[in-house]
């Protein structure tokens, strides 16, 4: 999470007043502080190649780029994005929510708006593929072959190694047109770890996030900044059973093979259960020994097989959380709807002359139009705060059902006992 105050914190959860505000710059020096804008989103995706992502609309047609090094062009220009709260005593407290680079800018020149597109760093290296056949040689370690594969495009990006682990690398290769971003995920994988650009443009090599084990960044929960709750079930994506092979021809070593698997009985996805067996195959160059191909097999198993239940939840804009964070998510259990009352079946699974209205309360077809529908309508639980009819008020219904009855129909055996025949009242219609 991004460094903020307790205060920060408290204040989004209530109401508050929110602050943005974006910068832009070019070539390391600031063209544009505090940029004018109408709408903007940004959206963080740990499982895309490009993590952070800026979409932007500029009301002010003027700064529509004529030039490819105006404020806004789409020629190495970069915008950094911050969002925050303003407190009453005038004092604004951001959070940085990434520097991007424009890649597409566009709008009418005479009305506007200007709407443009912007991508963190990753963008850098996917848009720049290896001209000739590369190699690590020379480059004894991961981290040592990642700088030199990142500074190649990037000179001079900071590189930072979160993961605590160098391991050597042989020497790998690629052919001429392949993926450089690509290239350098595949060597911080073989060290347990993942890449990614951070908030302030840096390239971090971090250990995957653990949710059973990594410390919990902030809290969601009913009452609280909840404000939708949505549950599922997939097996898309989820395997129970990783075998990762390393094979490099260039360092002259033998294939090596390492695998970690679910075993655990008390997981109902575990190996050979009933979900069966899934497994994700995994090659690298970059491992040559079966300690490290296991090492990274449970790596991979730690992250691809996570419990197949996905929860989606809707809350209040932290713009102070990053991608990876851990949160803890409460629910208040399954609970019915207010103002309805399960279905009532006969054992036999048939409702026998019953339905629901719109309002969900029972009631028969014969009761249709009626005084004792409005009575009906006139004692429902939405007028009656929760209340719901019972014995004697079901029993009143019914009653003025059948005077209603009594006055119509024409039928003399219902006027003869005063009360509808058998199987006679649903013939009654208003006329």
């Amino acid at each position: 999470m991004y460094p903020v105050t307790s205060q920060f914190l408290d204040a989004i959860a209530h109401s508050h007043t929110m602050s943005a505000r974006v910068d832009a710059a070019y070539n390391g020096a600031a063209t544009k502080n505090d940029l004018t804008f109408h709408d903007g989103t940004v959206t963080l995706d740990r499982g895309s190649k490009i993590r952070r992502q800026l979409s932007l609309t500029v009301s002010d047609p003027s700064l529509l780029p004529r030039a490819v090094t105006d404020t806004l062009g789409a020629g190495g220009q970069t915008l950094t994005a911050y969002r925050g709260v303003r407190y009453p005593s005038g004092v604004v407290e951001l959070a940085t929510l990434g520097t991007f680079s424009i890649t597409e800018v566009s709008g009418d020149r005479d009305l506007g708006p200007v709407t443009l597109s912007a991508s963190s760093a990753e963008a850098l290296l996917q848009a720049d593929p290896f001209e000739t056949a590369t190699t690590t040689k020379g480059y004894s370690t991961c981290l040592d072959a990642i700088t030199y594969l990142i500074h190649q495009t990037i000179p001079g990006a900071t590189i930072t190694n979160r993961t605590g682990a160098n391991p050597a690398l042989p020497t790998m290769s690629w052919d001429a047109g392949a993926d450089r971003w690509d290239a350098v995920t595949s060597i911080a994988t073989a060290m347990s770890g993942e890449i990614y650009v951070d908030h302030g443009g840096a390239f971090i090599i971090a250990p995957v996030p653990n949710p059973l084990t990594g410390p919990v960044v902030w809290e969601i929960a009913p009452g609280g900044v909840m404000l939708t709750d949505t549950r599922g079930q997939t097996l898309t994506g989820v395997y129970n059973g990783v075998v990762v092979t390393g094979d490099n021809t260039s360092s002259g070593s033998a294939p090596v093979t390492g695998s970690a698997y679910l075993t655990d009985t008390s997981n109902p996805l575990y190996w050979g259960g009933p979900a069966g067996k899934r497994t994700y195959s995994y090659q690298s160059s970059a491992v040559v020994t079966s300690g490290q191909a296991t090492q990274v097999a449970q790596t991979l198993l730690a992250q691809y097989g996570a419990p197949h239940t996905t929860v989606g939840v809707g809350c209040v804009p932290n713009p102070a959380l990053q991608p990876g964070d851990i949160v803890r998510v409460r629910h208040n259990g399954r609970q019915r709807r207010p103002g309805r009352r399960p279905n009532r079946h006969h054992p036999d699974g048939a409702q026998r002359g019953f339905r629901r209205d719109l309002l969900g309360c029972p009631f028969r077809h014969d009761q249709l139009g009626g005084p004792g529908d409005r009575a009906r309508r006139r004692h429902h639980p939405r007028h009656q705060q929760g209340r719901r009819p019972g014995r004697r008020l079901a029993a009143r219904h019914r009653h003025r059902a059948e005077r209603h009855h009594h006055r119509r129909c024409a039928d003399r055996r219902c006027h003869r006992a005063r009360r509808p025949a058998a199987g006679h009242l649903h013939h009654c219609r208003r006329r």
